[in-house]
């Protein structure tokens, strides 16, 4: 495996409240993935195929991956998806990838699941 590649990682913590009001508390904590093990997994099995057509996100083989400015555009995301994975309340999805433990990307995404 690449050096580049060992340093770069993914933490997801999702965190859930019964009403919008209530106090989140933690659901689900993963904090330390591999990019290389997330794109050959869960990427390629739940997002590639969705994404590749709004952005220029790279293939689920592309290992270690190479510097470059990735983008995405007009996603329609559909939260139903998630929705089938997850028992109804508020959430709050924070992941970050993380090279050498500083953050170089964070994404915050709340949702509501019925």
């Amino acid at each position: 495996m690449a050096t580049q590649q060992i340093c770069l990682q993914l933490h997801i913590k999702i965190h859930r409240a019964e009403n919008p009001d209530d106090e989140f508390e933690e659901f689900l904590n993963i904090p330390h993935l591999a990019v290389c093990d997330v794109m050959k997994s869960y990427y390629k099995e739940f997002f590639y195929e969705s994404l590749k057509e709004y952005s220029n996100a790279p293939h689920p083989d592309t290992c270690p991956l190479p510097p470059e400015h990735y983008h995405l555009r007009d996603y329609p995301l559909d939260a139903r998806r998630l929705g089938r994975f997850l028992i109804p309340g508020y959430y709050r999805f924070v992941s970050k990838l993380t090279k050498d433990d500083e953050i170089k990307i964070e994404y915050l995404l709340e949702l509501q699941v019925n």
